[in-house]
Parts: structure tokens; sequence; C-alpha cells
């Protein structure tokens, strides 16, 4: 089945320990985060969906000279580009003050499924599948040694992710400089980053997915320093709450506020 250990590690060793450790993450942000955090559906989306992306890995390799195999690249697109690199955008953007927009969010969506639809196309071209034009058929072939759909790919985490995060890094580095919000954006620029080198090249694309190791390690360190950090503001939260209700001078729902306000810091 596996030609080289290089083929055991991308297909297999590091999809699977990247999934384990964002596996983790999404944990985290389902338990601890759900009550305290207006972001994390975006989170949980963004995780749900990138561990789905990664587990597919070795059975889109095992079936890749069947039909199948085909279908299962293209669910793993989908669920990359249309689902999770948006949800991570504006998830990034949210816990970074950034208020919500409409137009964010149909901009980051709607370019994810351009980007999905777009790849499938010219990968389906490029196996005859079907062609609408010659000119089209001309455009998916080698541009200067990258083939166009991972030209497509690489655009895409550019233009969704990688110069998004980076903004919001620069952002987040001249204002309050939170370092669990550093490590999380610095999680997400790795990532787009990585992978858009990545994409550069047929040979170097399994690359991507020991850099998928590296963001989740960001972001395990960030989870890691919050949860430390929670357990020492346990003790004073719950007093600071039975004073204030018992005082009659703020109510739950303000406590509750003042601990979501608290837990993004």
């Amino acid at each position: 089945m596996f030609e080289s250990w290089e083929e055991i590690v991308f297909t297999l060793v590091a999809p699977l320990l990247a999934a384990q450790i964002f596996l983790m993450v999404l944990v985290y942000f389902t338990v601890v985060r759900k009550r305290i955090s207006a972001f994390y559906k975006g989170y949980v989306l963004f995780l749900a969906s990138f561990i789905l992306f990664l587990v597919g890995r070795p059975f889109q390799f095992h079936y890749q000279e069947a039909e199948v195999g085909q279908y299962i690249l293209y669910t793993r697109i989908f669920l990359l580009y249309a689902a999770a690199i948006p949800s991570l955008l504006i998830a990034a953007a949210a816990q970074s003050g950034i208020e919500k927009k409409r137009w964010l969010h149909w901009g980051a969506y709607g370019g994810g499924l351009l980007v999905t639809f777009l790849y499938i196309l010219y990968r389906q071209a490029w196996f005859d599948r079907f062609v609408i034009t010659r000119e089209m058929r001309s455009w998916v072939a080698d541009y200067e040694g990258i083939f166009f759909p991972h030209l497509i790919q690489a655009v895409g985490v550019g233009v969704l992710l990688a110069l998004p995060s980076l903004y919001l890094m620069v952002r987040e580095l001249r204002g309050a400089r939170n370092s669990k919000q550093l490590a999380f954006l610095f999680g997400a620029f790795l990532f787009g980053a990585i992978m858009f080198f990545a994409s550069l090249t047929k040979e170097s694309l399994g690359y991507f997915y020991i850099g998928s190791i590296l963001s989740a390690l960001c972001w395990s360190w960030a989870v890691f320093q919050d949860v430390r950090d929670m357990k020492g503001r346990v003790s004073l939260l719950k007093d600071e709450l039975q004073s204030r209700v018992q005082s009659g001078g703020q109510n739950v729902d303000d406590v509750l506020d003042d601990l979501e306000q608290l837990s993004i810091r």
C-alpha cells in the first residue's frame, strides 16, 4: 500500500496526529468555552470540518485508483475551503474585536465556495471528464510547473486565511498584545502560509500536513495557557459572583457578561 516512509508520514501519521491534537482543542471549545465565548461556534465549525478533512486523507489515498477517491478528495476540499477556512477567519476576526459585518460572512463563505467550485471544475477538466472550451483545457495544464488546481488552492488560502491572519496578528501586536490571542492568530497564519507554499508544487503538498501539526501545537499552547489562567480565577470569580448577587447591585447576567469579557483577555 505504502511505497516509502515519506508516504506513511504524509498520508497517515501526520494527518491523524494533527487531527488528534485539533480534537483536543475542539473538546476544549465545546466544553469550556461554549457558555462564555460568543465566537466559539466559528472555531467549533472550523475544528470539526478540518478534523474530518485530515481524517479523510488516508481514505483518499487508499481509494486513489478508484473513482470514489476523487469524490473523497472533492468532499475534503469542500470541508476545507467552504467550511473550515471561512469559519476560522470569521471567528478570529470576532475574537480580535472586529465588528460583525454581513459582507465579511458573505465574502468568506462565498470565496470559499468559489475556490471549491474552480478547483473541482479544472481538476475534472484535467481528467477529461468534461471540457467547456479548448481554451479552458489549455489553462488546465501546468502553469510554470504548477498544477493549475493547486494554484487555485494556493491563491484561495492566501486570500482567505494567510493575509487576513497576518493583518489580525499585526493589529494585535499594535494593540493589547494578548499572548493567547497571538498564539491562535499565529497558528492560523502558519496554517495558511504553509498550505500556500506547499500547494505550489505537487511534491511538497504533503508538507502541509506536517505544518498542520505545528499549527495544532500553537493552538494547544494557547489552550493550556487559558486553562491555567482560568483555574487561577475560578475561586475569585466564584466569590465575586456570590458577593455581587447577594448585594443586589448587579444581576447574574451582568456578572456573566463580565466573565465573558475576562475570558477573552
